[in-house]
Protein backbone atom coordinates (compact mmCIF):
# COMPACT_ATOMS: atom_id res chain seq x y z
CA UNK A 1 0.00 0.00 0.00
CA UNK A 2 1.00 3.53 -0.53
CA UNK A 3 2.20 5.81 2.21
CA UNK A 4 0.02 7.21 4.45
CA UNK A 5 -2.52 4.19 3.08
CA UNK A 6 -3.51 3.96 7.33
CA UNK A 7 -2.97 7.40 8.51
CA UNK A 8 -4.57 9.40 5.16
CA UNK A 9 -6.01 8.01 2.67
CA UNK A 10 -8.38 5.47 4.80
CA UNK A 11 -9.55 8.03 7.33
CA UNK A 12 -10.49 10.22 4.04
CA UNK A 13 -12.45 8.00 2.13
CA UNK A 14 -14.32 6.00 5.86
CA UNK A 15 -15.32 10.44 6.30
CA UNK A 16 -16.68 10.64 3.00
CA UNK A 17 -18.50 7.07 2.61
CA UNK A 18 -19.96 6.92 6.55
CA UNK A 19 -22.01 4.18 5.07
CA UNK A 20 -21.20 1.02 2.76
CA UNK A 21 -21.23 1.55 -0.66
CA UNK A 22 -21.66 -2.03 -1.71
CA UNK A 23 -24.77 -3.09 0.66
CA UNK A 24 -24.37 -6.41 -0.61
CA UNK A 25 -24.71 -8.42 2.98
CA UNK A 26 -25.58 -5.20 4.86
CA UNK A 27 -28.75 -2.52 5.06
CA UNK A 28 -26.33 0.29 4.64
CA UNK A 29 -24.24 -0.36 7.96
CA UNK A 30 -20.95 1.62 9.01
CA UNK A 31 -18.23 1.49 6.82
CA UNK A 32 -14.90 -0.05 8.42
CA UNK A 33 -12.79 -0.85 5.44
CA UNK A 34 -11.92 0.63 2.27
CA UNK A 35 -12.43 -1.36 -0.94
CA UNK A 36 -10.98 -0.55 -4.36
CA UNK A 37 -13.47 -0.63 -7.15
CA UNK A 38 -11.17 -1.18 -9.91
CA UNK A 39 -7.20 -1.67 -10.12
CA UNK A 40 -6.07 -2.90 -7.09
CA UNK A 41 -2.63 -0.72 -8.03
CA UNK A 42 -4.86 2.82 -8.00
CA UNK A 43 -4.95 4.28 -4.39
CA UNK A 44 -7.19 7.25 -6.02
CA UNK A 45 -9.84 8.06 -4.44
CA UNK A 46 -12.24 7.73 -7.25
CA UNK A 47 -10.90 4.17 -7.12
CA UNK A 48 -11.95 3.96 -3.68
CA UNK A 49 -14.87 3.40 -1.22
CA UNK A 50 -15.87 2.98 1.95
CA UNK A 51 -17.63 -0.55 3.59
CA UNK A 52 -18.45 -2.72 6.01
CA UNK A 53 -16.30 -5.96 6.74
CA UNK A 54 -19.13 -8.54 5.97
CA UNK A 55 -19.38 -6.85 2.49
CA UNK A 56 -15.91 -6.82 2.05
CA UNK A 57 -15.03 -9.92 3.08
CA UNK A 58 -17.76 -11.26 0.89
CA UNK A 59 -16.35 -9.14 -2.51
CA UNK A 60 -12.78 -10.11 -1.66
CA UNK A 61 -14.22 -14.11 -1.61
CA UNK A 62 -15.71 -14.00 -4.51
CA UNK A 63 -12.47 -12.16 -6.49
CA UNK A 64 -10.23 -15.14 -5.14
CA UNK A 65 -12.46 -17.24 -6.27
CA UNK A 66 -12.93 -16.41 -9.36
CA UNK A 67 -9.07 -15.68 -9.97
CA UNK A 68 -8.52 -19.57 -8.68
CA UNK A 69 -10.54 -20.66 -11.16
CA UNK A 70 -9.38 -18.29 -14.48
CA UNK A 71 -5.77 -19.72 -13.12
CA UNK A 72 -6.96 -23.52 -13.30
CA UNK A 73 -6.56 -25.75 -15.76
CA UNK A 74 -9.31 -27.60 -17.20
CA UNK A 75 -10.39 -30.94 -16.87
CA UNK A 76 -11.97 -31.47 -20.31
CA UNK A 77 -10.02 -33.49 -22.50
CA UNK A 78 -9.19 -31.84 -25.39
CA UNK A 79 -11.23 -32.81 -28.93
CA UNK A 80 -9.47 -35.46 -30.74
CA UNK A 81 -12.37 -36.09 -32.78
CA UNK A 82 -14.84 -39.06 -33.52
CA UNK A 83 -13.55 -42.43 -31.59
CA UNK A 84 -11.96 -44.42 -34.54
CA UNK A 85 -14.61 -47.37 -33.83
CA UNK A 86 -17.76 -45.48 -34.38
CA UNK A 87 -19.50 -46.25 -37.45
CA UNK A 88 -20.03 -43.48 -39.15
CA UNK A 89 -23.49 -43.48 -41.41
CA UNK A 90 -23.74 -41.83 -44.40
CA UNK A 91 -27.54 -39.93 -43.38
CA UNK A 92 -30.06 -42.21 -44.10
CA UNK A 93 -29.74 -44.66 -41.32
CA UNK A 94 -28.08 -47.28 -43.10
CA UNK A 95 -24.40 -49.11 -41.75
CA UNK A 96 -22.21 -46.84 -42.89
CA UNK A 97 -21.52 -48.26 -46.72
CA UNK A 98 -22.07 -51.81 -45.68
CA UNK A 99 -24.69 -53.42 -48.07
CA UNK A 100 -28.07 -53.93 -46.88
CA UNK A 101 -28.58 -56.64 -44.70
CA UNK A 102 -24.41 -57.32 -43.98
CA UNK A 103 -23.89 -54.60 -40.97
CA UNK A 104 -22.10 -55.56 -38.34
CA UNK A 105 -25.16 -56.00 -36.17
CA UNK A 106 -28.19 -56.86 -38.71
CA UNK A 107 -27.55 -60.51 -37.89
CA UNK A 108 -27.76 -61.55 -41.78
CA UNK A 109 -24.51 -63.39 -42.58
Amino acid sequence: MPRGWRTRIVPRILRRDRTCMLRTHCRGAQSTEVDHIGDPEDHGDHNLRGVCSRCHAHRTGQQGAAASNAARPTRRRPDRGAHPGLIVTDGDGGGGGCPPGRGAFSGGG
